[in-house]
């Protein structure tokens, strides 16, 4: 064929093609950066906002974001989202920097650099930070310049906030005013000695109330319950990184690079400085050992954490393979890799790169709630990266799981035996250290199968309840005399009742069978009358042997805005978690003095206003679906 003329027959179209090209050279890179721009895989439809559909896995793609924001964003002056009191999602953090940019709020990537450089950022840990997002330092700049901007919105709409003059004189009044009262303290256990042994049917009804639910004791009544939470039971696999050190081979060419990038970790004291603690940085061949130590143990654990993504890759081949099923998860593929047997064969593998070095452990835990999976050394302590900002406990991740959870409300479910992603324990004064995992059982919330699984539980609560119910009416006696008398003088007159006390008191301490029973609450001590100052109308305790009362502090100061006509002031409360009734008799209340409220009022209206603007930030941070108006696709909509 002549290609001189084949080209100059087909030069329109062969100029279309070539535009076309690079027509998708330029797009193509930006159609895979965000979620603005698409993503090839949907996923799960999870509602609407700023007029387009938003999807599972475009959010997803934000984790790397989410990362960044986690590990520099204090240094740009802009706190990341776990520090708000909330942890922010994905989906928060779309909103969040999309609506700062169609508020016109930029900030560019000159002043991530300064920021970054003021705050003594190193190139390592930038370097580190990139690296574990999968990022360009470009990327980086942006993703901290758009969360800087969300921040810069905020305090712009949040500048207005003030206080008015009767609002901070009610704060100076709340933190200022005090009370002294008397008080007494009567302790539920003390008439369990009164309660008869429960019939089977009562035995019977108390369980079929209770068992389909958990305890929630509310403010002035028990609640018991007996329904058993998620349970799961995870096998996993782990490698111990401070055996790899030893393996570890420091190069000179590698240990200067590490030097340089962390140079601010070594230092010496200032021979010349004529202030005690000021240092001077270090030479290398100064710091060489601990250069050479800091490296090796930087390097075993990130050799034992990419040996265990080989381990997790290999897992998880088999399940990637497929096509989700409609029900959201991935179905189980014919073969399941063995987690032994992958132990085995990765032992195999580097047994002459690491030898000994190299241990790869494998543990199975018994069937586990949320409580005893944070009880599991090491795994217990270890996150999952999950695009939250600081990752999600493993205590939590591992209940995302089928029979558990819905994907359609959590995108990151997975399905038994599908290994979920790497987890990360960061033990303070410990190598961090990886952890393979999976759930290979799940047993869903449920009631108990019969009441004899829970008889003796039972049996303790429901003598609790009819103790707390004597109690009761026992305080009630007391409240209705001191009302009248005082309450010094009731408890004067309450001889059976501190005759009945003194033999619980004395029985309680007596040996049964030659051991010496563990001690009993103060009965009679507590029950006083005890003195207490320096109680405040803002507090939740009272001291006295109380403790936390926000409702016997409510009552009193109740009777400061408004005295009992013709009865003395004295209020009671039930403390339920404690199984105990509190009552108290206002004495005086303390004066507060003008002089006092003006000198300290500049100062008292620059707390309340920020604690205003805290309060602002929480909410608007908080708000940010409703603000923005996004539409849910995975619950029903709510009207405002």
């Amino acid at each position: 064929m002549n290609l001189t003329k084949f080209f100059r027959k087909n030069s329109r179209t062969l100029l279309m093609v070539f535009m076309a090209l690079l027509l998708v050279a330029f797009l193509v890179p930006d159609a895979v950066q965000g979620l603005n721009r698409g993503a090839q895989v949907r996923g799960v439809k999870i509602g609407e906002a700023f007029g387009r559909t938003l999807y599972s896995e475009e959010v997803r793609a934000l984790t790397s974001e989410l990362r960044v924001v986690q590990q520099l964003g204090m240094a740009v002056g802009a706190p990341p989202t776990n520090l708000l009191g909330m942890n922010l999602d994905a989906l928060d953090h779309y909103l969040l920097t999309e609506e700062a940019a169609r508020a016109g709020v930029r900030v560019g990537r000159e002043e991530v650099k300064e920021r970054l450089r003021a705050a003594g950022v190193t190139n390592e840990a930038l370097r580190q930070c990139a690296r574990d997002a999968s990022m360009s330092y470009d990327r980086v700049y942006d993703t901290l310049g758009r969360w800087m901007a969300v921040w810069r919105l905020m305090f712009v709409q949040g500048a207005a906030l003030t206080v008015s003059l009767p609002r901070a004189e009610l704060a100076y009044r709340d933190e200022k005013q005090e009370a002294v009262a008397t008080v007494s303290v009567l302790h539920a256990k003390a008439f369990l000695g009164r309660v008869p042994e429960p019939t089977e049917e009562e035995l019977a009804r108390f369980f079929e109330e209770s068992k389909n639910r958990t305890t929630a004791h509310t403010e002035d009544t028990l609640v018991y319950g007996y329904k058993l939470p998620d349970r799961v039971q995870l096998e996993y696999l782990t490698i111990e990184p401070e055996p790899l050190r030893s393996y570890v081979t420091a190069k000179a060419s590698a240990l200067e690079q590490y030097f340089e990038e962390n140079r601010l970790k070594y230092t010496k004291p200032d021979p010349a400085a004529t202030q005690p603690g000021a240092t001077v940085p270090m030479t290398l061949d100064e710091a060489r050992d601990k250069v050479k130590e800091d490296y090796r143990t930087q390097r075993a654990v990130e050799v034992a954490q990419a040996i265990l993504n080989e381990l997790r890759d290999e897992a998880l081949a088999p399940w990637r393979a497929q096509e989700r099923g409609p029900d959201g998860f991935y179905p189980p593929p014919e073969q399941i890799v063995s987690f032994e047997t992958l132990r085995e064969k990765y032992l195999r593998r580097y047994e002459t790169q690491y030898g000994a070095g190299l241990r790869i452990l494998y543990h199975k835990t018994e069937l586990v709630d949320t409580r005893g999976l944070a009880l599991v050394p090491g795994l217990g302590q270890a996150t999952v990266s999950d695009g939250t900002p600081s990752g999600t406990p493993l205590r939590t991740a591992a209940f995302r799981v089928k029979g558990i959870s819905d994907p359609k409300t959590t995108p990151q479910s997975v399905n038994v035996l599908e290994p979920g992603p790497l987890a990360i324990s960061r033990v303070p004064g410990r190598l961090h250290q990886a952890y393979l995992y999976r759930v290979v059982a799940v047993a869903p919330a449920a009631p108990p199968a019969s009441l004899d699984d829970v008889r003796p539980q039972l049996i303790e609560d429901w003598k609790n309840m009819r103790a707390f119910e004597l109690a009761r009416a026992e305080a009630e006696r007391l409240l209705a005399a001191a009302r009248t008398v005082g309450l010094v003088a009731a408890l004067e007159q309450a001889t059976e009742l501190k005759a009945f006390l003194t033999e619980v008191q004395t029985a309680s301490t007596e040996p049964k069978d030659g051991v010496v029973p563990p001690a009993a609450p103060a009965y009679l001590t507590d029950l006083g009358p005890t003195p207490v100052e320096g109680i405040r109308r803002g507090d939740q305790m009272i001291r006295g042997g109380v403790g936390a009362a926000p409702a016997l502090v409510k009552a009193l100061f109740a009777f400061v805005d408004e005295p009992p006509a013709g009865q003395r002031p004295v209020a009671l409360a039930p403390q339920t978690p404690a199984l105990r009734w509190a009552l108290a008799e206002l004495e005086r209340v303390k004066p507060l003095y003008e002089e006092s409220l003006k000198s300290e009022l500049p100062e008292l209206i620059q707390r309340a206003v920020g604690g205003a603007r805290n309060q602002f930030v929480q909410i608007w941070f908080g708000d940010v679906r409703a603000r923005t108006g996004f539409v849910s696709a995975l619950t029903p909509a709510v009207e405002p």
